[in-house]
């Protein structure tokens, strides 16, 4: 049996989300070894007439042929109010902690990203394509009610499939 290749090994005491571990090992395990799963990107971009801005991606998963795969990964109960542009996770506590929206950070690194392999020089001409998900380990029965404009659920994972 072949397992994805993953970087950097999982340290279980350095990661703090169970749901990036939980995603993690369930990557290495169940996709082949033609993936490249890169966990906890950081990037630095320079968009267009704006200063340099950091940011950083859950995963990006790479496999030849076919593209990347950024996925943003939020535990606990989560509650989006497209109203206000509210989104919250909620804690075993009950105690909500807003949260920047995946799918904001989703696309932002995705475009990123790209933009980071087109500076180099091996992949200057070459056609990239990318896509984004996000992924709530812990929140099964709220994720239809994430879906939005910016948000169809084929891009929203609550049960790991």
């Amino acid at each position: 049996m072949t397992v994805a290749i993953c970087i950097p090994p999982l340290d279980d005491e350095l990661t703090e989300s169970s749901g990036e571990r939980q995603l993690y090992k369930a990557f290495r395990s169940g996709l082949g070894d033609d993936y490249l799963v890169v966990h906890s990107v950081k990037w630095i971009a320079k968009p267009h007439g704006i200063g340099p801005r950091d940011g950083e991606v859950d995963f990006l998963i790479c496999r030849p042929h076919y593209g990347l795969l950024i996925i943003e990964v939020k535990g606990g109960g989560v509650v989006l109010d497209y109203t206000t542009g509210r989104f919250v996770s909620i804690d075993r506590q009950g105690e909500e902690h807003a949260i920047k929206t995946p799918f904001e950070q989703g696309m932002k690194g995705k475009f990123a990203i790209l933009e980071k392999l087109k500076e180099s020089p091996l992949w200057r001409g070459k056609v990239l394509v990318g896509a984004r998900r996000a992924f709530f380990p812990d929140d099964l029965d709220r994720v239809d009610g994430l879906v939005g404009p910016d948000a169809p659920r084929e891009i929203i994972d609550g049960d790991g499939t």
